[in-house]
């Protein structure tokens, strides 16, 4: 790879990373972030694109594959530390934490609309929807992160992902699909009485 060509792809990383470190904040949860910090996790996902880049194992054409390739190296580093950390013996949650964050300041001023149970509620949604992404093949789990979550066209999706804009379109289709049938079928499974 020539320099023009790197200087190029770092350009790409710079302008990506504060909406990286974002979505880093955003999709890490309490107890990753109480073992790792943001910013050695965006390291470790920056270096591990950037060693695919070079070695030439993966082609960057424009700045949005760029961001859709660290998208989903963030997705997947995530989903892995998550499991490293997960593991009994690292349980954070067994861990006694020095200091405790005190949510209630920040819920006192939106108490009429959030309540304490709308807030556990939505978070075990997201986390029932999050499994329910992971039971996805790859190509539909890429197709739904691209279009749905990281808000690309159809044809920019394809671009990406080297299909055509209805092949995309077929792909978040079915992946909606499932994704329903998956979560009718886990609320389900939740509402039979235990015996």
């Amino acid at each position: 790879m020539d320099p023009a060509e790197k200087d190029r792809i770092a350009q790409w990383f710079d302008n990506f990373q504060d909406r990286l470190a974002a979505l880093v904040r955003t999709r890490t949860g309490k107890k990753l972030l109480a073992k790792e910090r943001v910013s050695d996790i965006m390291q470790s996902v920056f270096a591990e694109v950037w060693r695919d880049v070079v070695d030439g194992k993966i082609q960057l054409q424009d700045e949005k594959g760029c961001q859709c390739l660290l998208l989903l190296a963030l997705t997947r580093k995530l989903r892995d530390r998550a499991k490293h950390w997960g593991r009994e013996c690292r349980d954070v949650s067994r861990e006694v934490d020095a200091v405790e964050l005190d949510l209630t300041a920040l819920i006192q001023g939106f108490e009429e609309l959030i309540t304490p149970n709308r807030i556990a509620a939505a978070k075990e949604e997201l986390l029932r929807v999050e499994a329910m992404l992971d039971k996805l093949s790859e190509e539909h789990h890429r197709a739904l992160l691209l279009v749905c979550i990281a808000g690309y066209s159809y044809d920019d999706a394809a671009a990406v992902l080297g299909i055509s804009a209805s092949a995309v379109r077929g792909l978040v289709s079915r992946a909606l699909a499932k994704l329903a049938f998956l979560l009718r079928e886990d609320g389900d499974q939740q509402a039979k009485p235990a015996s």
